[in-house]
């Protein structure tokens, strides 16, 4: 009879992922080329846009009526939920 085991309970975190896969974070440049090389241009309507998400995240940064939402801006940023998780 097989018997099933979640994953769950035999890797719970990601040590034990790196102890049992023998693997480790690496902080290299070289690892996943493809994410930063041959990239296509960005275009002006991307410019655009992003200029456009940048001036609202600014507006809102400095309005004094926004001042409870700029804190949880602050706490996001600060926390690490807005770094990478590689």
């Amino acid at each position: 009879m097989t018997q099933t085991t979640a994953i769950t309970e035999i890797i719970q975190t990601l040590a034990d992922v790196e102890s049992r896969f023998n693997i480790t974070r690496t902080e290299s440049e070289g690892f996943f080329p493809e994410w930063y090389t041959d990239l296509p241009e960005i275009t002006e309507a991307d410019k655009a846009a992003l200029n456009l998400i940048r001036q609202r995240y600014l507006y809102h940064l400095n309005d004094e009526r926004n001042r409870h939402a700029n804190h949880g801006f602050a706490s996001i940023r600060t926390s690490g939920f807005l770094r990478s998780t590689f």
